[in-house]
């Protein structure tokens, strides 16, 4: 049996991750060093679509975004359109999810002081939505609706042994967990950032993330 992942928050890790992050994007030929703004641009939109209601109001953006960000592509068939009306079939079961747990007080909760099981309502029904077993879809769906409680799983960037996305959520939250230099790791990625940073940037999540991205 293959061992599972962990995932180790630290200070080399997380400038490997943002140095990889950097070449990848160079690669591409996308925004790079003191350009590429680690979807701070992105996080600030989500924040306005969250206190005017992000679902259903802006769905037909979110799914604009998910192509963009390639969650959409890669199964034939699969369309934006498909994408919109599954999602449409689903919307109350996800504004219930949602819902219970971003409260309409706009309380924010974070990956340190929730449970799987607190979670994973909203993420299974997000993947019924494309209907595959790679979780690659629902992590970047669940990710824009909570950035703070969902880190992306990204089969190109991220890098590990994780069988479910459960074990990647809970390596994810573990790793943060036993890191004893967050604020050392938000200042380090904060200076990265161009600009004023979104009041509601997920240090966490993010951090986590870059730190898995060491291959």
């Amino acid at each position: 049996m293959a061992v599972i992942s962990s995932i180790r928050v630290n200070r080399s890790n997380l400038l490997r991750g943002i140095e990889y992050i950097y070449s990848y994007q160079k690669k591409k030929g996308a925004p790079s060093i003191g350009v590429w703004d680690f979807h701070n641009g992105l996080y600030l939109a989500l924040a306005t679509y969250r206190k005017n209601g992000i679902l259903p109001t802006y769905w037909q953006e979110l799914v604009d975004i998910l192509w963009d960000w390639q969650a959409i592509r890669g199964v034939r068939g699969i369309t934006k359109e498909y994408i919109f009306e599954e999602g449409k079939k689903r919307m109350d079961k996800l504004i219930k999810y949602y819902q219970k747990i971003y409260i309409s007080s706009n309380k924010q909760y974070s990956l340190e002081n929730v449970k799987w099981n607190d979670v994973v309502d909203l993420f299974t029904t997000s993947q019924d939505i494309k209907g595959v077993a790679s979780p690659v879809f629902a992590s970047k769906f669940c990710h824009f609706l909570l950035p703070h409680l969902y880190p992306i799983i990204d089969n190109t960037l991220v890098k590990g042994t994780w069988n479910t996305y459960h074990q990647y959520w809970e390596a994810c939250k573990k790793g943060w967990l036993e890191c004893r230099e967050k604020e050392t790791l938000i200042k380090i990625l904060k200076d990265e950032i161009p600009g004023d940073v979104c009041p509601e940037f997920p240090w966490c999540t993010k951090i986590v993330e870059l730190c898995t991205y060491t291959g």
